[in-house]
C-alpha cells in the first residue's frame, strides 16, 4: 500500500499533479521514482516477537480451546447440558443402587417424581427406567474414558509448555500434541 510522503495518508489512486497513475504502481516503479511524485510504500509495522510468557499464555489458551473442541466431539455443549448430564448420572446411580426389580416396579409417574431428568427419556432412549439408567451409566463410563484421554494429553502438554525455556520450545510442545490419537 502506498501513502503520501507529505502527510502519511493512504494513496487510493487519485491523480497526482493531474496525472493518473496505475494502482499497481508500487510494483512497477522504484522507491526513488515513487518519491519523485510524493509517494512511498507505507511502512509495515513489525510486531516484536512474543516474549516467552506471552508465547506460553497464548499457547495455553490455544491448548484449552483445542481440548474443549475435542471434548465437544463427544458431548453436547452448554453449561445447562453439562448439569443435565450430571443430574442424569446421579439419578442413574440411585436407580441402580435400588436394583432392577424396584426400578421396573415403578409406574411412569413414580419414576418421574423420584427421577425426573432420567424419566424424561423413558421410551426415547430406552423402554424402562432401569434400561435408561444402564444406558446413562454406560455413556458416563465412555465419557470418563474419553475425558481421561483428553485430560492427560492436555495436562502433559500444559506441563511441557510451562517448563519451556524458549518460544521455540513452547511451539514445539504444542505441535507435539497428537489430538488425533484420541
Amino acid at each position: 500500500m502506498l501513502e503520501h510522503i507529505k502527510d502519511g495518508k493512504p494513496w487510493h489512486g487519485e491523480a497526482i499533479d493531474n496525472v493518473r497513475h496505475p494502482l499497481n504502481i508500487e510494483n512497477l516503479w522504484s522507491e526513488g521514482e515513487l518519491a519523485k511524485i510524493g509517494l512511498r510504500v507505507r511502512p509495515t509495522k513489525v510486531k516484536p516477537p512474543p516474549t516467552l510468557e506471552q508465547a506460553k499464555d497464548r499457547t495455553r489458551d490455544r491448548l484449552e480451546s483445542k481440548a474443549e473442541q475435542k471434548r465437544l466431539e463427544y458431548i453436547t455443549p452448554g453449561v445447562g447440558q453439562a448439569m443435565t448430564y450430571l443430574e442424569k448420572r446421579d439419578q442413574a446411580e440411585e436407580v441402580i443402587a435400588q436394583g432392577e426389580d424396584v426400578a421396573n416396579a415403578m409406574s411412569y409417574e413414580e419414576a418421574r417424581e423420584a427421577f425426573p431428568t432420567l424419566a424424561a427419556t423413558i421410551g426415547v432412549d430406552a423402554p424402562t427406567l432401569w434400561e435408561v439408567a444402564q444406558l446413562v451409566m454406560q455413556k458416563a463410563h465412555i465419557w470418563a474414558n474419553k475425558s481421561f484421554e483428553i485430560e492427560i494429553l492436555r495436562a502433559n502438554a500444559k506441563k511441557k509448555i510451562n517448563e519451556a525455556g524458549t518460544v521455540e520450545e513452547v511451539k514445539a510442545a504444542y505441535d507435539a500434541i497428537d489430538w488425533d490419537a484420541i
